[in-house]
């Protein structure tokens, strides 16, 4: 009977190490984290949606400098009304730069068709990141890079790209990317935390001494 105190302190005291060793484990075992993966973080989830909620609400302007040297902005332009307005897809123009910031944050960029007859600017179609494949060629001093969606080959002119951080002008790094390793120990402390959430703080059948 004298023993029983000892023996369930020697048995919380192990519980309270191998929940230590599960932590450590799931913080150390770093891999590339997803897009989805990320978006689950509340503070980086946040920070993403507020930068493409307040760019998607911002006009976008034409301007042109005349000869006498002042800047001026061009008015019924049709290239003003697709972005801002009236995309000709199935998006609207706030929906489009939403579409497109995200892409630019969080994949290789954002990208959308220019369909256009000769001078005439038909509609700007946006295409997920996820389905633009790049085929760049191997001389680092006249880059060159076809766009493949659907394996249709395209130029680069007809696209929209907004890339950041770009070497190449066809891609570049995204923000997870970038922070990989920050955002996976957020996601496994996240994880680790909902999964002793749902034990109840601890693994069933330990006691506790006090």
């Amino acid at each position: 009977m004298l023993m029983w105190p000892f023996t369930r302190r020697k048995v919380q005291e192990r519980a309270d190490e191998n929940l230590a060793d599960g932590l450590i484990s799931a913080l150390l075992q770093s891999k590339e984290i997803t897009r989805d993966e990320a978006m689950q973080i509340p503070s980086f989830a946040g920070c993403v949606n507020k930068i493409c909620d307040t760019v998607s609400i911002i006009p976008i302007g034409l301007y042109r400098k005349s000869e006498d040297g002042n800047t001026e902005e061009i008015q019924k332009d049709d290239r003003v009304r697709l972005i801002n307005d009236d995309t000709g897809d199935t998006l609207d123009g706030a929906s489009f730069k939403r579409a497109i910031i995200f892409d630019y944050l969080t994949n290789k960029g954002g990208y959308a068709y220019v369909n256009r007859v000769g001078q005439r600017f038909i509609s700007l179609n946006y295409v997920d990141a996820d389905r633009i494949s790049l085929r760049e060629g191997t001389d680092p001093i006249f880059k060159d890079f076809k766009i493949m969606v659907n394996s249709v080959e395209y130029e680069p002119y007809r696209f929209l790209r907004v890339l950041r951080r770009t070497k190449n002008g066809a891609f570049g790094p995204s923000i997870i990317k970038e922070n990989n390793l920050a955002l996976d120990t957020a996601y496994r402390s996240l994880k680790f935390e909902s999964k002793l959430t749902k034990r109840g703080g601890n693994k069933k059948g330990f006691l506790e001494n006090r």
